[in-house]
């Protein structure tokens, strides 16, 4: 044998098992997303913009949970219990404020509401939740929810709910953008991702979610700036920021997205800045105080009886905790670009390509360098070329480094060591 074919079948063959263990632990993920999103953005699909993660907010859950029943008022919340965690986050100066569960209460208090309403006016930018429900709305409460005007598409696989449940009592209605929080998972057990709806229907008008809403003003825009689309490549576009989205106006959330997670009790505390408090802080406590300046900050409930979506590992998790993942994801940078229907080639498909191109590169080797060295760049091409017309068709794709490394060693081997000589010796006469 050649010794140029047998150097080049040793590499080949010992690259290709590094290259196989190296992907299944996933060594190329971050690399394979980036040609995921080049693969979506030539064939028209569109993926996250990374202009807003240079510098990105650090996003805060402040838990509302039963072991803090006695540093409330009570138990649901009062109006003076929020405006209680709204005045001492207001003097860690956040840049935005989320409330996850709707501000309303069965009994008037024109006192209560005008006082949580002088709190929400004096944070920089504030956030409010709505419920939607399928059912008859509760008396006097106005539809105050703001439809999105620029949708697009076929809207029918959209979540649609015939009415608010509930929403921000009268006189806290405009004093902030409203946006839905339920319902918020689509996925079910057993599913690989995570799926929570960014948009809904009422009435035939299209209605942003809560982390939605977030996400908007996280990047200075408002909801006359997003546009929904719903289309073979479905996507939710803020200014320059896009996010895929499926038919049913789902977004996958199938990263671990960075939570700084604050204890209301905690936060409350705090503000008396004694030494002996400030000392019994647990660490991971201490950093989420630290963390609040210029953050976005969800407040919701997280106690156990809010834990009541099921995700797709098995954990539980409240509403309020699952909408502040999504923003924590779109925000790191972290989100996914794989909507729902892209797959991976399977394992086999993907050995049984790397045998044939091992296969064919061996067979290049009796050829002479130059002619080693274009058939790679053609193979080069042609693969990156097959790639995005496969995923075109099937919306499937492969991590494209195992096979150009193979090709790239071909060439390397072609450089490297001459051409096997195909002369014979004379016959003797």
């Amino acid at each position: 044998m050649p010794l140029r074919l047998t150097i080049f079948l040793i590499l080949a063959l010992f690259a290709a098992f590094l290259l196989g263990w190296q992907q299944s632990d996933g060594a190329f993920a971050r690399a394979d997303r980036a040609f995921l999103s080049w693969l979506q953005a030539n064939s028209g699909q569109t993926v996250p913009s990374t202009s807003i993660n240079k510098n990105p907010r650090p996003v805060v859950f402040v838990r509302l949970a039963d072991e803090e029943r006695a540093t409330f008022e009570d138990w649901p919340l009062t109006r003076l219990d929020y405006a209680v965690i709204l005045s001492n986050l207001r003097k860690k100066d956040p840049a935005l404020v989320a409330i996850a569960p709707a501000l309303y209460w069965p009994q008037f208090d024109e006192f209560g509401t005008g006082l949580l309403k002088t709190h929400i006016d004096a944070l920089p930018a504030v956030v409010l939740g709505h419920r939607l429900a399928m059912g008859t709305p509760p008396p006097n409460l106005p539809p105050n929810l703001t439809p999105l005007t620029k949708t697009d598409g076929d809207l029918a696989g959209l979540p649609t709910f015939s009415s608010i449940e509930l929403g921000p009592e009268p006189g806290l209605f405009d004093v902030a953008d409203t946006g839905f929080t339920h319902p918020a998972l689509l996925s079910m057990p057993g599913d690989q991702a995570t799926t929570v709806a960014l948009v809904a229907k009422l009435d035939d008008q299209v209605y942003p979610s809560l982390p939605l809403l977030i996400i908007a003003n996280a990047i200075d825009a408002t909801p006359n700036d997003i546009d929904v689309r719903i289309s073979d490549f479905s996507r939710v576009r803020i200014k320059s920021l896009t996010l895929p989205i499926d038919a049913n106006g789902g977004f996958n959330l199938d990263t671990a997205p960075t939570v700084i997670n604050l204890d209301a009790e905690t936060l409350i505390d705090a503000s008396q800045q004694t030494e002996l408090i400030l000392d019994n802080l647990a660490p991971d406590q201490r950093l989420a105080l630290s963390q609040l300046e210029n953050a976005v900050v969800i407040v919701g409930d997280d106690s156990p009886a809010a834990q009541i979506h099921q995700l797709p590992n098995g954990a539980r998790a409240s509403t309020a905790a699952l909408l502040a993942r999504v923003v924590a994801s779109v925000l790191s940078g972290n989100s996914t670009s794989n909507p729902r229907g892209n797959h991976q080639w399977s394992p086999f498909t993907q050995y049984l390509l790397w045998a044939a191109l091992i296969a064919g590169a061996a067979y290049t080797m009796r050829f002479r360098k130059r002619r080693v060295l274009f058939i790679c760049g053609v193979a080069a091409v042609a693969y990156i070329a097959a790639a995005l017309v496969l995923y075109q068709a099937t919306q499937s794709y492969a991590s494209p480094f195992p096979p150009l490394i193979l090709i790239a060693i071909t060439a390397l081997i072609a450089l490297i060591f001459p051409t096997p000589s195909n002369k014979t010796k004379p016959r003797s006469p």
